[in-house]
């Protein structure tokens, strides 16, 4: 197969997707078609947000206190929900204030709202820190704030979300360990936080306190944040990676990290993608998943997995849905965070059973100018 390039215009659009699926540090969440949520693994926070901190659920299981949700996100031992009404829910761990609760409570067992954010389309979160974007292209932060993650020009941490100042209007974020991504209107891409790998794309390894644009990239329409590194697909459906890269994750042949976003080579066009600790997931056009981690340096596709239409990866685990709506999991499960009933390793991919049909993400639909187009053929 030789590719030259295309994508059909519809899908240089979409630019943000609401997460129906979420894997946290050692919990996943997932949305079904109905707008309820399903929870499982780790819940020693009560990140599950079933009322109670019993550990290691098996089986997802509904969470019964929301109101109808559109997006799910999953952090280190906690868990954020985003309704239809544009409200931001969270449970679990506060200790950083990244719930937004403005309290010194260590966690929270049943999801609550969170008071005093305008309308929200987006929500973010991986590590210790929370970012929500607003309906009018703000993005305000919470949480640990040790790298300067939020974006707010200091190292103070936050209990309440702040809006962050400066930035244009913003049409997606991610939420690494700590450091973050603003992909604005215009397609680039802003960071802040921890740079000490180089995730930032910035040149070096100097932390940022306030959103600094990366100047190296082309148009982007979308951006994805791992633990430490950053990965950015352009308007012509290449990849670019930067950060940490001690197991292959960013797809380039080798385990040395960089500094500034490199173009991935080898990948058919892609339409989504996912960032995890050490490992990182590629969707392509055609529905295939690609992988690089510490054995696949470079990118290799999955062959044991019917057609994808969204793709998560955990901190060292991976999640798919396909396109029946139903979730497939591979990776760590330890803390039973796969969802099959059972704490084993699980190499290759395998159907989490006992749920309702997944929503499929749903596209934020933003224009981002394009130059040029990329087209398959034989």
């Amino acid at each position: 197969m030789k590719y030259i390039l295309f994508l059909c215009a519809f899908l240089m659009n979409f630019l943000s997707f609401a997460n129906t699926i979420a894997a946290g540090n050692a919990h996943s969440l997932f949305l079904d078609t109905e707008g309820n949520v399903w929870a499982t693994g780790d819940n020693i926070s009560g990140q599950l947000g079933l009322g109670d901190n019993v550990n290691n659920v098996q089986v997802p299981t509904k969470i019964d206190t929301l109101p109808p949700i559109k997006a799910v996100a999953a952090g280190n031992a906690h868990s954020l929900f985003l309704d239809t009404e544009g409200n931001v829910w969270a449970t679990g761990d506060n200790k950083d204030g990244k719930l937004g609760f403005g309290t010194h409570v260590n966690s929270i067992k049943i999801p609550t709202k969170i008071e005093g954010m305008p309308g929200i389309k987006a929500v973010a979160t991986r590590g210790f820190h929370s970012l929500f974007l607003d309906t009018e292209g703000n993005v305000w932060a919470t949480g640990g704030n040790w790298s300067g993650q939020l974006g707010l020009g200091d190292k103070i941490n936050r209990k309440i979300p702040t809006k962050i100042e400066g930035l244009p209007p913003i049409i997606a974020v991610s939420a690494g360990n700590s450091h973050s991504l603003f992909l604005d209107i215009d397609g680039n891409v802003w960071a802040t936080g921890n740079n000490n790998d180089g995730q930032l794309g910035l040149g070096d390894e100097v932390n940022r306190q306030i959103p600094t644009k990366i100047a190296t990239l082309p148009p982007i329409k979308a951006v994805v944040t791992g633990d430490y590194h950053s990965l950015f697909l352009d308007t012509e459906g290449y990849v670019w990676a930067t950060g940490g890269n001690w197991s292959g994750q960013l797809g380039l042949g080798d385990k040395i990290n960089r500094k500034i976003p490199t173009k991935i080579e080898g990948l058919p066009p892609i339409i989504a993608m996912s960032a995890g600790n050490s490992h990182s997931l590629f969707l392509d056009i055609d529905g295939n998943v690609w992988t690089t981690n510490n054995n696949e340096q470079f990118p290799t596709k999955i062959n044991n997995i019917p057609r994808i239409k969204a793709v998560v990866a955990g901190y060292y685990n991976s999640l798919f849905l396909d396109t029946e709506g139903n979730v497939w999991a591979t990776g760590i499960n330890s803390s039973r965070e796969l969802g099959i009933g059972n704490k084993d390793y699980i190499k290759i991919p395998t159907k989490i059973e006992g749920m309702p049909p997944i929503q499929e993400p749903m596209p934020e639909r933003e224009k981002i100018p394009t130059k040029s187009a990329r087209k398959i053929v034989e």
